[in-house]
């Protein structure tokens, strides 16, 4: 995935990215095998049933603990 600014500090349970429903919040965590200022490289281990749902990627931009998380989702179809 690319974007702007969305490294990921390892460790902050967060911070990540994951797949979520509009109301039954997260269903799949991502491993995330790398990620900086400009890109972000993962993969779902879990078996995702068919459907909608948000990419979610959340960040502190490496900012330390102060900063809030902030979250960019995307829908997607898992097929």
């Amino acid at each position: 995935m690319h974007g702007d600014c969305i490294p990921i500090t390892p460790g902050k349970p967060d911070e990540g990215i994951w797949l979520e429903k509009r109301r039954k919040g997260k269903m799949s965590m991502a491993e995330i095998l790398k990620s900086d200022h400009t890109a972000a490289e993962f993969v779902f281990h879990d078996v995702v049933p068919r459907g909608k749902y948000f990419v979610v990627i959340g960040s502190r931009c490496a900012k330390g603990d102060d900063f809030r998380v902030v979250r960019a989702r995307h829908e997607v179809r898992v097929v």
